[in-house]
């Protein structure tokens, strides 16, 4: 286990000029290794490295809560000159981070890349913010990781209440669990949605997501293998394609107050009127179809921006 420690900075955590190698190697045989931790103090600053931060060449490790090619606040740039955390041709069933609060890594400024996984299978990173690759900040060879293959992102769109809705597929294996994970600036991991492929492999998705980002912003995505209680995973794709988020505007009529007449005009089975300040009407304004308020505060103002009247 490797906890709390300062590798290839000096003590203040800012300094250094790193080691000459890898600042952790984890080689053949030196299986089921912790480096760092979700609880506060337990990451790792592994930074400033002539060669990889992290290299592993073994199988069920976990790498969790550290910097990886920061200082020890984070955010200056003290990239390893190889990758962030490189798992080697015969490393598998190794976890990159987690689903826990402060499981996720920070990777940044990598030289080369930020995440590369040469080979083998089940290997698994979640929840992590890598940034700032000179390379990539993921690459995954196709053959491994059973060739898991990464999601498609049609569209994000931030809708008025500042939530984002991003639509999507995945075509991957038949019957099978995923987990969707959505990343934005600088890496910033944004949220997740779960997912089932149908006998033919495939899925669309739609997730919300309850952050706002700026408009533009590059949006960009994961699949994750998982079993059918999502709480088991093995297999993560390299990233997909990113899409820039839209800011929807309000909707509004050219003049607010003929939202009602619209309303009525559409001949709905049922609607409450606007314009009701008080008493307990029972008309739902359809012929044959009635009901009561109940727990509603009337004289409300409406939802249509501008318009007069009240609900």
């Amino acid at each position: 286990m490797i906890q709390g420690n300062i590798i290839g900075l000096d003590p203040d955590g800012s300094t250094g000029s790193g080691n000459a190698m890898a600042g952790i190697d984890v080689q053949v045989d030196s299986n089921n290794t912790t480096i760092g931790g979700s609880a506060p103090g337990e990451g790792n600053v592994i930074s400033a490295n002539v060669d990889d931060g992290i290299s592993i060449g073994s199988d069920n490790n976990i790498v969790q809560g550290n910097y990886i090619g920061t200082d020890i606040t984070g955010t200056l740039n003290r990239g390893n000159i190889d990758d962030g955390i490189d798992i080697l041709s015969n490393g598998s069933n190794n976890l990159i981070g987690g689903t826990a609060p402060g499981a996720g890594n920070l990777v940044a400024y990598s030289v080369d890349d930020g995440i590369d996984i040469d080979n083998g299978t089940a290997n698994t990173f979640l929840g992590n913010q890598v940034f700032g690759s000179v390379d990539n900040d993921f690459e995954i060879n196709p053959v491994a990781n059973n060739g898991q293959a990464a999601p498609v992102l049609a569209s994000a769109e931030i809708n008025t209440v500042g939530q984002i809705d991003i639509t999507g597929s995945l075509a991957s294996t038949p019957n099978s669990y995923y987990r969707i994970e959505f990343f934005g600036k600088n890496g910033a991991f944004l949220g997740f949605t779960n997912v089932a492929t149908d006998g033919a492999g495939n899925v669309n998705f739609v997730a919300n997501l309850t952050v706002d980002v700026a408009s533009g912003t590059a949006i960009y995505a994961t699949a994750t293998a998982s079993d059918a209680g999502y709480a088991t995973f093995t297999d993560t794709s390299t990233s997909s394609v990113a899409v820039g988020t839209v800011r929807l505007a309000p909707y509004a009529f050219d003049d607010p107050g003929d939202f009602s007449t619209e309303v009525q005009n559409l001949d709905p089975l049922g609607y409450w009127r606007l314009g009701d300040s008080a008493g307990g009407a029972t008309d739902l304004g359809s012929a044959g179809n009635t009901g009561t308020y109940s727990g509603t505060t009337l004289g409300q103002a409406g939802a249509i921006t501008g318009d007069t009247d009240t609900a």
